[in-house]
């Protein structure tokens, strides 16, 4: 996963400057990370446009975990996405946490890309912040073989 996040520091400057680093990946999910005082706004709470990119590059990073256990190089795309605000997020670090798909969602994608050079997949992603799913995101990412 570390491999990810410099990927995405080189080619998403954007990642970098919040400070993202790669947290845990295992058979439940993934988790992200970004330091507060580099992602704060006027109220001393996290931004939500750093909400709203972690979550989304959280769910990237799922789908790229996946692809990589299949031995599949792709190219990902995020095509659609929602985010809810429940509440503030004052933790420190920011913690994304992306749901690993059930085993159904995955094979579907699989087998998208290898019937047909392409597939997609939802992804969910929370962060807990002052209560827990303080921030709700759900992204439906499409992939293609390169």
């Amino acid at each position: 996963m570390e491999s990810l996040i410099n990927y995405l520091h080189t080619h998403v400057p954007q990642t970098k400057n919040m400070g993202f680093e790669a947290g845990s990946y295992h058979d439940k999910g993934l988790t992200l990370h970004a330091p507060l005082s580099l992602n704060l706004n006027d109220k001393q709470t996290a931004f939500g446009g750093t909400l709203a990119t972690l979550c989304t590059i959280a769910g990237w990073t799922m789908v790229s975990m996946i692809c990589r256990e299949e031995h599949l190089t792709i190219d990902i795309v995020v095509a659609e996405s929602q985010i809810k605000y429940r509440f503030p997020v004052r933790s420190d670090p920011i913690v994304a946490y992306a749901t690993r798909p059930d085993n159904k969602n995955i094979q579907s994608l699989i087998n998208g890309l290898r019937n047909h050079g392409k597939g997609s997949i939802g992804i969910n992603v929370v962060v807990d912040g002052d209560k827990p799913g303080a921030v709700q995101f759900n992204g439906t990412y499409v992939a293609k073989v390169l």
